[in-house]
């Protein structure tokens, strides 16, 4: 990804931009630059976006070799980059300094402002935060998306009739994914609300920093919360599917019992009478 010639300007000979990619840890890769937990199965590497390259990044990152901060000019030019070209008017990005780092993010676009001895560590920390928050903001997303579709679907966990019941493969598909919702989060919030290092380091105070500026830990409360109105939706309607089907089939057998009983009544009748008239 090329950078807006106003910003290149301003920025030193040693600037340049990371495009990383997330993918299995499978994936044999030269350009490794973080590898997460066996249980999120991922890692980060770096891609080219250039010419016809069909990568597409997960995430860039600007680093900034420096020694000193930026002045205010430079870093609302770099904010401008971060937040894109259609962001709102409202600024959609943080600002984090600590110890001579300052770090500009964004779901997408992260800039790092630090000694060269420096960047590194705290490349591979927004890497490895940014990925954990991204992944809840997809829940978050999804979570949203879905609640008109909950609304509609109230009604049929308080009854479920015949008319319904071509609706029994898309409710068993809205539970499925809701509960592979609550695995995802349930896979990423250990290291969402991880317990603080100490004695604290460069990298793990970045991580906190961030995750309190997002207010990862409310939201994953709200998340979980959401979630489980989900649940008890599904699971009711689920019930009510279940409740039908065994209603439906007694239902059936109880007729086919009639219908039996009303045959050997007539063949009765007719026994009765072919005997009558000899």
């Amino acid at each position: 990804m090329s950078l807006p010639k106003n910003l290149l300007e301003c920025l030193p000979e040693e600037a340049r931009v990371e495009n990383i990619k997330f993918v299995s840890r499978d994936t044999n890769a030269l350009n490794e630059l973080f590898q997460f937990p066996i249980a999120i199965n991922r890692k980060a590497i770096s891609v080219s976006t250039d010419g016809d390259s069909t990568e597409k990044a997960d995430l860039t990152l600007l680093i900034v070799p420096a020694s000193i901060s930026l002045d205010a000019e430079k870093i609302s030019a770099i904010r401008k980059w971060v937040e894109g070209d259609n962001h709102p008017i409202e600024p959609t990005s943080l600002m984090l300094s600590l110890q001579h780092v300052q770090i500009l993010w964004s779901p997408e676009r992260i800039a790092i402002v630090a000694e060269k001895n420096r960047v590194e560590t705290v490349q591979r920390a927004m890497i490895e935060v940014t990925y954990y928050v991204s992944e809840l903001m997809n829940i978050e997303y999804e979570i949203s998306q879905r609640w008109p579709q909950l609304e509609s679907d109230i009604p049929i966990a308080f009854q479920y009739d015949q008319k319904r019941v071509g609706r029994k493969r898309e409710l068993m598909q809205k539970f499925q994914s809701i509960y592979l919702l609550r695995a995802q989060l349930s896979r990423i919030t250990p290291f969402l609300l991880c317990p603080h290092v100490y004695p604290p380091t460069l990298a793990s105070q970045v991580g906190e920093r961030l995750r309190e500026r997002v207010r990862v830990e409310d939201r994953v409360e709200f998340l979980s919360d959401q979630l489980e109105v989900y649940e008890e939706v599904y699971e009711l309607c689920s019930q009510r599917i279940n409740d039908h089907q065994h209603a439906y089939k007694g239902h059936t057998l109880e007729w086919m019992i009639i219908i039996l009983l009303l045959v050997q009544i007539l063949f009765s009748v007719f026994d009765y009478l072919t005997i009558a008239g000899t």
